[in-house]
């Protein structure tokens, strides 16, 4: 595991090339959901699937989040 100096990810070197992919649910571990900032390390995901809305955090770090869906629950707008 290494910190990815721009970003502050903390991921596999070849995270992205692994056969192990990860899946973050609703935000990746160590991401701030508001501000997209790196709280010490965070995980590296493939993928991010987050319920009902956007987190804003997820738009500042494609890194930490790779592709982003969201998937809804039932919740009111």
């Amino acid at each position: 595991m290494q910190r990815n100096a721009g970003k502050g990810c903390l991921c596999n070197s070849n995270s992205r090339h692994t056969i192990v992919p990860v899946l973050s649910v609703d935000i990746p571990s160590g991401l701030n959901g508001d501000t997209g900032r790196v709280m010490g390390a965070a995980i590296q995901a493939w993928k991010t699937v987050t319920f009902h809305k956007m987190k804003q955090g997820l738009l500042f770090n494609p890194d930490c989040t790779g592709e982003v869906a969201v998937e809804q629950i039932g919740l009111p707008d």
